[in-house]
């Protein structure tokens, strides 16, 4: 008999409500971050080699567009990623501000 080993990666899910947060992590963490689609988002990072981008997605869920981006924190230290929109506030479910979230990685 085979026994197979899935190994799952520590992360953490984000999203607009989580703005203004620091959130702690460990070295080779995912993040996930999900924003409504129809924003036109800028993703802005302090250190893109310490939060690397690995893939990003549009899925419905609910009749509503959400994009997603997945991150991997891949070394220590404190990596801030900020979530810019471009519309203007009038626009149904536009911020108002960008959006700031930060991460204190460990190892």
């Amino acid at each position: 008999m085979l026994a197979s080993c899935v190994q799952r990666e520590a992360g953490v899910a984000i999203g607009a409500s989580d703005d203004g947060k620091t959130f702690q992590v460990s070295v080779g963490s995912l993040v996930r971050l999900s924003l409504a689609a129809n924003v036109t988002w800028t993703l802005e990072s302090t250190d893109t080699q310490q939060l690397q981008l690995v893939e990003t997605s549009v899925l419905t869920l609910g009749g509503e567009q959400t994009r997603i981006w997945n991150f991997k924190l891949t070394k220590a230290g404190t990596v801030t990623l900020r979530a810019v929109p471009a519309c203007a506030p009038v626009t149904s479910g536009c911020p108002d501000h960008a959006l700031r979230f930060v991460f204190d990685v460990r190892q």
